[in-house]
């Protein structure tokens, strides 16, 4: 008796049956053992030449930008605009600097109450707020942040909040009660 011979006593259709079986395993572990390797390694291929293409392309970019881009660093470097930032002097905190500023743009306002917040760092520089609370009128409060913006240290308006009297004259100049968040800013390392 040979192996076939069991095979062989079964009725047709279930060997027939069988032999369609056999045959969709068989084409199902090529697929599978040969086809989808072949296919998941050529697609890993494609992917990574892609890659590959994308990352020397923009290395070649910055490499032929990069003459533009010092000179128009070295542009920056020398324009007018750093002078406007807090220039630590030695032993002097910057805030410090910052509240000295205020106090010296309030010169002549009734007694201004000056307070330093914490240190920031806001797009990579150094920012110091000052909290400034003060009575005055409003071409005093006009004549302050058109200063804040004038020559010297930029200072830059970051809160105002401003209490007016509820009826007023319009010959008259009324006081109103103003608090004011004010912000310079330094530079974090070399420009």
């Amino acid at each position: 008796m040979t192996e076939s011979s069991p095979l062989a006593e079964l009725p047709v259709v279930l060997r027939r049956t069988l032999a369609v079986a056999l045959l969709v395993f068989a084409v199902t572990m090529v697929w599978q053992l040969v086809v989808a390797p072949l296919s998941g390694l050529w697609t890993f291929q494609d992917d990574w030449r892609t890659r590959v293409r994308i990352t020397l392309a923009r290395d070649r970019g910055w490499v032929e930008s990069e003459p533009a881009w010092r000179s128009q660093e070295a542009l920056v470097r020398q324009s007018p605009v750093w002078q406007r930032f807090i220039s630590a002097s030695a032993g002097v905190a910057p805030g410090a600097s910052v509240q000295r500023r205020v106090t010296e743009l309030l010169e002549g306002i009734a007694v201004p109450e000056v307070e330093v917040q914490a240190t920031q760092i806001q797009d990579g520089l150094a920012a110091y707020p000052v909290r400034m609370r003060a009575s005055l009128s409003i071409d005093q409060l006009k004549n302050l942040l058109l200063a804040c913006h004038g020559p010297g240290m930029y200072l830059r308006v970051a809160h105002l909040t401003v209490s007016a009297p509820q009826s007023q004259l319009p010959q008259d100049n009324t006081r109103v009660q103003a608090t004011l968040d004010l912000v310079g800013y330094s530079r974090r390392g070399p420009v």
